[in-house]
């Protein structure tokens, strides 16, 4: 939650990344073609780029995670999209299909998913829980709008440049997303109170300076000291404070006698004073070192330490690393993690198949293409209009998500018994709107059932289980669809997906409140 004000500059920026990379990702079924030209390749190698970009960005997410939370997920942001345009850029030197498939499915697929994985935690650093799905909408709502003029645009370049100056220009485009992650950066919360933390720091280092101006040092003659004894060191651990309070009552102790002479007979040459509570802070900060007698036993325990700390920060890092992925652990979060994993399965699996899916129930080839463009628009809608149901406090997030579910599972179903092009451009306006209003609401569950120090793990790694349910796809497809005959089995499967997905999103509030008592 922000701390001063909502900053709806964030989503904007928010969503330029999210259309930039999704957008180039939706572009693999024009490349397909291209590609299997361009390399002479058989069509599974030719889709075998475009199809590990996916499975890239959400086996991959975990990690992002990780790396978010460690290094910021501004910065990491960033660095995604030089990744990006990196892998897109060097594409256009690429002659062989293995190394095309390393750079756009391996190097662009991880570049995309640090440039979006961690969107929906920065948003949720500069906007409110009452404004948090509407800000989500936005950032989403851009999407399929550059989904299709990247399409029209990298049709045009195609024809023009082919597919390796595609990639090149393709890569300067996408460059732009550089100055938006910096932007990020100049804007994170978090970089502008460490600014502040560290001005105060200074600010109070430089008082203490001034009162170490007060303090007249004694001289060697005065206390009859030799060299080595009065060698001083302005570095130490804190850890370490016990050792040298006990350091300094053996130094007072076998010099006392000798210090009384030296400040009685000096009396009058020195400004003497009782130091205040900044002084003893600041006496600790030095080390005078004890007569040689005395200085083994402090220097066998300092030797000592010095062996048994390296031990124990390993094991701290090993702990932190674990804490990391703590949130896995998390039965409510286990939940969310599977109903929106299979909403991105959904969604994606839909997109896929609907032109064919429309072609089998009598749609002419000629208009097909108003089939996919009302489902990115409607879905569009619905990402940008329905989030004030949850903001205004209409619904809850998991009611409204649930009945979101439950709405999905039925539109699939009407799908099938559409018989007339109207009836298929009805069910499938209502699939693109519930499927907009679905997916705004996930970053507010996650906000509001998993802890602070968890969320940025948790909202990057949210559609991790689509990878490995990506791999079933082609399988369906060929079963289905060959050697069945129609996409309605396919149909039906996603209406079960879906209900099953309302069920468990009713769940996730009594998960969490029972996890919270038996952790209590």
């Amino acid at each position: 939650m922000p701390a001063s004000g909502n900053n709806w500059s964030i989503p904007v920026v928010c969503g330029l990344l999210y259309s930039l990379n999704l957008g180039y990702a939706r572009l693999g079924g024009l490349f397909y073609v291209a590609t299997m030209n361009r390399y002479n390749v058989p069509r599974n190698q030719a889709s075998r780029p475009y199809f590990l970009t996916y499975l890239m960005k959400c086996l991959l997410s975990p990690l992002v995670g990780y790396l978010g939370r460690k290094y910021g997920e501004c910065l990491i942001t960033t660095m995604g999209a030089i990744l990006s345009a990196l892998g897109i850029g060097v594409c256009f030197l690429v002659e062989e299909i293995g190394l095309l498939t390393f750079l756009w499915g391996g190097i662009f697929g991880l570049g995309s998913s640090m440039s979006t994985s961690l969107l929906a935690k920065i948003i949720s650093d500069h906007i409110d829980d009452k404004n948090l799905a509407k800000a989500t909408g936005i950032s989403l709502g851009g999407t399929g709008i550059v989904a299709f003029l990247l399409l029209y645009l990298s049709d045009i370049l195609l024809e023009k440049y082919s597919l390796s100056g595609t990639f090149l220009i393709l890569s300067a485009i996408i460059l732009n997303g550089v100055p938006l992650g910096m932007y990020l950066i100049y804007s994170d919360p978090k970089r502008n109170s460490k600014i502040v933390q560290e001005m105060k720091n200074k600010t109070l280092f430089s008082n203490v300076s001034s009162v170490t101006d007060k303090i007249i040092e004694p001289t060697e003659q005065d206390h009859n000291f030799p060299n080595s004894a009065r060698k001083s060191t302005n570095y130490i651990e804190l850890s370490d404070l016990e050792e040298i309070e006990h350091s300094k009552t053996e130094f007072s102790s076998s010099t006392s006698q000798k210090q009384n002479s030296a400040l009685k007979s000096n009396q009058d040459d020195y400004k003497t004073r009782n130091p205040s509570s900044e002084d003893k802070q600041l006496y600790k900060g030095f080390r005078f070192e004890p007569r040689e007698k005395n200085a083994v036993p402090l220097l066998s325990k300092i030797t000592e330490k010095s062996f048994t700390t390296p031990i124990s920060k390993r094991d701290s890092m090993l702990q932190n690393f674990i804490s990391y992925f703590r949130v896995f652990w998390n039965p409510a979060y286990c939940l969310m993690l599977v109903t929106q994993s299979c909403y991105f399965f959904t969604m994606a699996t839909v997109l896929t198949i609907i032109a064919d899916f429309s072609l089998d129930k009598g749609t002419a080839s000629n208009i097909v293409i108003y089939v996919l463009i009302c489902l990115q628009v409607t879905d569009t809608i619905g990402r940008f209009g329905l989030g004030w149901v949850t903001d205004g406090g209409y619904l809850s997030n998991i009611n409204f998500n649930a009945l979101c579910f439950s709405s999905l599972g039925i539109s699939s179903v009407t799908l099938v018994f559409a018989t007339s092009f109207n009836e298929l451009m009805t069910a499938i306006a209502i699939f693109g709107i519930i499927c907009g209003g679905t997916t705004i609401v996930f970053p507010g569950i996650i906000c509001q059932f998993i802890e602070e120090d968890q969320v940025t793990m948790a909202l990057s790694a949210r559609f991790f289980l689509t990878g490995p349910m990506f791999l079933t796809s082609s399988p369906m497809i060929r079963i289905f669809r060959e050697k069945m005959g129609s996409y309605d089995g396919i149909m039906y499967l996603m209406a079960i997906l879906s209900f099953l997905c309302c069920i468990l999103t009713l769940l996730i509030p009594y998960v969490a409140r029972s996890k919270m008592k038996t952790s209590l």
